[in-house]
């Protein structure tokens, strides 16, 4: 009996697998619906779309807005912080304050009366002494306190942030030298103004106000409207909001609570 081979070898007729086509059959057909296989690869791995620049800087400028919005929310926390330790340690100092003078008008209520002075022993009868003139003793010759030696002012340059503690520190000699007349003062004042603006300053009130050389609070008021800043209380308070705490308390306090006298000092 014969057998017809082609109906039992693969790629004629009926093959292995039950496919009737002639042929090996390689993908889809022309005709099927099915992506091929490029298709999906390029399905599978294409790259997204590119955004455009506005859209990046937008999101940029978005992101440095929220970072720079948080960290002035941080350092305007840690600055309330502190004005708050301030506060509450000032609270504190005026009820320990109260509590020591509150102790001491108790004590003072709740003292002993002095004891009653004992009354003079009667007086002896003296014996009658006739006065022999004598040369009356000279007054004692007032001794004037001795000065005291301070470190010396610096020397002005003119510098404008340099006027208040320039003053405070020739005020503080005047103190320790015991000056108490103004002309002096106002001469002390000038030895420490350095050529220059400062000097011809100087030589100019000499020259057209040498009423202010008798009066020294007038002569500091007229140093401080020349030299000064005109407008320290705002310099000072943009000074205080600049202030950033980066080590501890003390140390921020230090360099806030100077600056603090300036926005209240008088014009």
């Amino acid at each position: 009996m014969s057998h017809d081979h082609r109906s039992t070898t693969p790629g004629w007729g009926s093959d292995a697998w039950g496919n009737t086509s002639s042929g090996y059959s390689s993908g889809f057909d022309n005709g099927s619906s099915q992506p091929s296989g490029d298709q999906q690869y390029q399905q599978q791995f294409q790259q997204p779309p590119t955004p455009s620049p506005d859209a990046v800087i937008h999101q940029l400028f978005t992101e440095v807005r929220s970072e720079a919005a948080a960290t002035r929310q941080f350092y305007e926390a840690q600055q309330n912080a502190v004005l708050q330790t301030l506060s509450n340690m000032t609270n504190v100092l005026n009820t320990m304050l109260n509590t020591l003078n509150h102790g001491f008008a108790a004590a003072a209520a709740n003292a002993p009366p002095p004891a009653p002075a004992a009354g003079p022993p009667p007086a002896a009868t003296a014996p009658l002494v006739v006065p022999t003139p004598t040369t009356a003793a000279p007054a004692p010759v007032p001794v004037a306190p001795r000065p005291l030696k301070g470190r010396e002012p610096r020397l002005f340059t003119g510098s404008t942030k340099d006027v208040e503690a320039f003053i405070d520190e020739v005020e503080t000699n005047i103190r320790l030298q015991r000056m108490t007349d103004d002309l002096d003062k106002t001469g002390y004042f000038s030895t420490y103004l350095k050529d220059g603006n400062p000097k011809s300053w100087y030589y100019s009130v000499k020259a057209t106000d040498m009423s202010l050389l008798s009066d020294y609070p007038r002569f500091v008021a007229s140093f401080r409207s020349q030299f000064s800043d005109s407008n320290y209380a705002a310099t000072a308070l943009r000074q205080i909001k600049a202030l950033r705490q980066t080590g501890s308390c003390a140390n921020y306090a230090a360099r806030f609570l100077p600056r603090w006298p300036q926005i209240k000092r008088p014009g």
